[in-house]
């Protein structure tokens, strides 16, 4: 009986010094979500007892300046951090590389269809294609986002194991 107490002692023990550590390490999280959590709302009766301390953290907010409040300026607050401008991606910079488990023949032979059909300059030559247990194809740095995403569904489309 005492091992099955001590065995509960260090388990209560380890919850201590857990709950200690995220107290400590995420603290300010939590008293920004707690004080969130108190906004008074009308249909919520809880949030009538507990509003003192949504009202105080308010007080902080207006006195000393403080971000304390969350404000989603009439988003559904999905969004808390909103981009605020587009990134930019250069698509020439990356390697685009197809990976696909089929024989080099057929491969070639994808290739030959999908440039007969894409707009660009692409020559058959600027692939490399590369053998091993799947072939992979590296395509030329030239090849648009718009032509790379038709070949990879072309070779989707064609051989499943791509």
């Amino acid at each position: 009986m005492e091992i099955v107490l001590y065995f509960f002692v260090v388990i209560f023990f380890l919850l201590l010094v857990g709950l200690a550590y995220t107290l400590v390490k995420d603290f300010k999280e939590i008293v920004l979500g707690l004080i969130n959590m108190c906004e008074p709302e009308l249909f919520r009766p809880i949030t009538w007892i507990i509003s003192p301390i949504w009202f105080i953290g308010y007080g902080l907010e207006k006195a000393f300046g403080w971000d304390i409040i969350e404000k989603y300026d009439d988003s559904d607050g999905l969004e808390k951090y909103p981009s605020t401008e587009n990134l930019k991606l250069n698509f020439s910079d990356g390697d685009k590389i197809i990976i696909s488990k089929t024989s080099k023949r057929k491969a070639e032979s994808l290739i030959r269809d999908f440039l007969k059909f894409c707009d660009g300059d692409l020559k058959f030559e600027s692939f490399k294609i590369n053998s091993g247990q799947n072939l992979k194809i590296d395509c030329p740095n030239q090849i648009t986002f718009y032509d790379f995403s038709i070949l990879t569904q072309h070779f989707c489309n064609e051989v499943t194991k791509s």
